[in-house]
């Protein structure tokens, strides 16, 4: 599994699918965050700057999952080519800009994508009733 962005949400899930089982992969600019991948616990660390995350994912045997944290279109893009067989991307980070499907590799590769909100913003109801509870105080 790789996780691309280990800002925010990216070091959760590095930290879950390390202790889920999986071989964890981080994915981020710069080699500064390569220790705190390590640390958080993924096995390997893609520098996305100095490498073709595609090309070292393949390296690797293709992910079968990848979490994509990052709000860039252009970093999915970069990352995409990297998917396995049945391989797929989730996004909860959200861009603007468009994220390009390699056509033939997503057929031959049986790949696919999906969204997913990652945070749903507070509804009138939930903020009225989480002022009402005793842990809000805390």
């Amino acid at each position: 599994m790789a996780v691309l962005g280990i800002g925010g949400l990216g070091h959760l899930g590095v930290q879950f699918a390390r202790k889920m089982g999986f071989r964890t992969v981080a994915i981020a600019r710069g080699q500064d965050k390569a220790a705190l991948a390590k640390e958080l616990g993924a096995h390997h660390y893609i520098d996305s700057r100095a490498y073709n995350v595609a090309e070292e994912l393949q390296k690797l045997g293709g992910a079968r999952v990848i979490l994509a944290t990052v709000t860039s279109g252009k970093a999915m893009n970069a990352a995409v080519g990297g998917l396995g067989l049945n391989g797929k991307m989730i996004m909860v980070g959200i861009s603007e800009e468009p994220v390009e499907v390699p056509i033939a590799q997503f057929i031959m590769g049986r790949n696919s994508i999906q969204g997913w909100p990652s945070a749903h913003p507070p509804t009138r109801r939930t903020r009225s009733r989480s002022a009402r509870s005793p842990a809000s105080s805390r």
